[in-house]
């Protein structure tokens, strides 16, 4: 089995625990909004295009399905992680934590291909795991702040994300344009798990010395199109540019000072 099976299978394995659970710890609350206790899902599928921080690596394309549902307090799909519980809920006000998977490395298992750089830099690198995090998050009308902890004993690494959405152009039905405006902070085990260079890694014949990132923090903006046919129907697409952090960008496996993608996606509420 290949790294890559193995790790989609564990992504699998990890969104059937998480729908066990889901389906084990939900109770009906009789004195809930009735419209909260009916199953509100989506479907859609993606089609992406990464551009990542390392040496000589190649723009990434792929089209992917997705699935997302939510009853209650409870929300499931990889537009909530893998699943997570709303402790706290207003009109325009939510909180929530559940378990999500991280996988920003170099031979990421979120990326479904096989082409990785010709980059010497590479040559018998070996990079870390896909993670199961623990995720809290919150969101007050347009700021959205997201904390994820390492809980699979990988990099042991903590992250912080903060943007702000500002609307610029429309609401409904039709044409929506907006940005977003924010930041990715990564703590110092988290950059070094990505981006470090120690122990059996180091290899100066091929350019890959000793290096020990710090803690970073990565400015990011997104310009966001979503066109709203009715109240089933939507596409969204959005271009998002992050900025690395110079202790990332001084790393010989970094060829790049930011990383981009796009991604347009058509969806499908019932």
């Amino acid at each position: 089995m290949t790294k890559h099976e193995f790790l989609r299978n564990s992504l699998f394995s990890y969104l059937l625990i998480a729908a066990y659970c889901l389906a084990a710890l939900f109770v009906d609350d009789a004195k809930a909004d009735e419209q909260s206790q009916q199953w509100q899902m989506e479907v859609g599928a993606a089609q992406l295009a990464i551009d990542t921080a390392w040496r000589d690596y190649d723009i990434q394309t792929m089209v992917l399905p997705y699935f997302n549902a939510r009853k209650g307090n409870w929300r499931i799909g990889p537009k909530y992680g893998l699943v997570q519980y709303a402790f706290l809920q207003g009109a325009e006000f939510e909180a929530s934590m559940g378990l999500s998977f991280r996988d920003e490395t170099y031979d990421s298992s979120l990326i479904f291909s096989d082409e990785l750089s010709d980059d010497e830099v590479f040559t018998d690198y070996k990079d870390g795991k896909g993670e199961l995090t623990f995720r809290t998050q919150l969101q007050y009308k347009q700021l959205f702040v997201r904390l994820a902890q390492d809980i699979s004993n990988h990099s042991d690494g903590l992250t912080f994300l903060a943007r702000y959405n500002l609307p610029i152009y429309g609401q409904g039905l039709g044409l929506q344009l907006s940005a977003d405006l924010g930041f990715y902070w990564q703590d110092k085990k988290y950059t070094q798990y990505l981006y470090g260079i120690a122990n059996g890694n180091i290899a100066p014949e091929f350019g890959r010395y000793e290096y020990l990132p710090s803690a970073a923090l990565n400015p990011f903006t997104s310009l966001n199109l979503t066109y709203v046919f009715n109240e089933q129907w939507s596409v969204f697409t959005s271009l998002r540019y992050e900025q690395l952090d110079s202790t990332i960008k001084k790393s010989p496996l970094v060829g790049e000072t930011a990383k981009q993608q796009f991604a347009a996606t058509i969806n499908y509420r019932f």
